[in-house]
């Protein structure tokens, strides 16, 4: 701030009187001090109260203490049954079995006898190998679509569950039509919803609740929510197959999975990019940032399950994912 040390150095008025030159800070006081100054802080401060909270509002919804009361009536019931699942799995291992073209080279004869939570279509490959799982999940509403090759799927997902007696992880969407559809008599049917996202949950630095009988944070992928359920499910050790993550290096290739071709949709006519083109409406560039969102949810929930004494490893033989320690998936087996 430059203060006038002297008349001389004094500005003049017309007058030739000099001007009093006030520091800024104080001709700030003498504008707070007035009428319009009052009103202008009162203004502030409703403003800033109104932002506070709505905030603290925002954090009651996307905290884990609110998600529960975010369930109807109905909706809680549904979920409730979910606590038969709970902790079923301490002290035991398990595999979780994404669909990703890395199995194609595995012997997953080998998983005979052990927990098995495979998602998709990797039902399919379990029957081959003669592989009882111990859940099948999906979670794309895609297959609750009126489509011929989606109902196919429905029927071939349910009757393996029931063939195996496993679990049926599904979305809440599946539940009346499921029901509609008749598949429902011999399978041992469950659950989910989701509020939110899982990453919404660092803004807060709180620890998202992986409590399958009130809604869940928002997952990014059917693993996600495999990975999920075992660590709800108490399981000591999670080993994880079939997430290579490396179509991002070969965008313009086919799709490719671990179960083979697809029978129950025309996916592996396109590259990956026109996948996620024809059902996202995604670029490149999009389909990586949506990567990268996959691989800090991944990294999240390895430290969620590490603050519980449970241990993830990536059995993978090779991919792009790091968010797990590396296993080889026949040393565990020795």
């Amino acid at each position: 701030m430059r203060y006038i040390h002297t008349d001389r150095d004094r500005p003049r008025s017309s007058k030739g009187e000099p001007f009093v030159m006030i520091p800024a800070r104080l001709r700030e006081i003498f504008a707070e001090s007035s009428l319009s100054g009052i009103l202008h802080r009162t203004a502030g401060w409703a403003m800033t109260r109104t932002s506070q909270g709505l905030e603290r509002w925002g954090e009651r919804v996307r905290t884990p203490f609110r998600l529960d009361k975010l369930a109807s009536s109905t909706l809680h019931r549904v979920l409730q049954n979910n606590s038969a699942l709970r902790g079923v799995g301490v002290g035991q291992r398990c595999f979780v079995l994404a669909s990703g073209p890395s199995t194609s080279s595995q012997d997953l004869t080998r998983l005979r006898g052990e927990a098995v939570i495979a998602v998709n279509e990797m039902f399919l490959r379990l029957r081959d190998d003669g592989v009882r799982p111990t859940v099948l999940t999906f979670l794309d509403g895609s297959y609750l679509e009126d489509k011929e090759g989606y109902r196919r799927f429905l029927v071939d997902f349910t009757k393996a569950a029931a063939d195996t007696s496993a679990v049926a992880l599904m979305p809440i969407g599946a539940r009346d039509l499921l029901h509609r559809l008749n598949l429902v008599q011999s399978v041992k049917a469950h659950y989910m919803t989701s509020v939110g996202r899982i990453l919404d949950y660092q803004n807060f630095h709180a620890a998202p609740p992986l409590d399958f009988t009130a809604p869940l944070p928002g997952l990014y992928t059917v693993t996600h929510v495999a990975l999920a359920l075992a660590i709800f499910m108490g399981y000591s050790d999670i080993h994880l197959l079939g997430v290579d993550m490396d179509y991002i290096a070969r965008p313009n290739q086919p799709i490719y999975h671990g179960y083979g071709v697809n029978p129950y949709n025309d996916h592996d006519r396109l590259s990956v990019l026109d996948a996620y083109d024809q059902y996202n409406n995604w670029d490149y560039p999009a389909m990586l940032q949506h990567t990268a969102e996959q691989m800090r949810a991944f990294q999240w929930l390895n430290q969620i399950a590490a603050c519980r004494n449970q241990l993830i490893t990536n059995a993978n033989p090779g991919g792009l994912l790091e968010a797990f320690i590396r296993q080889p998936f026949d040393s565990l087996f020795r």
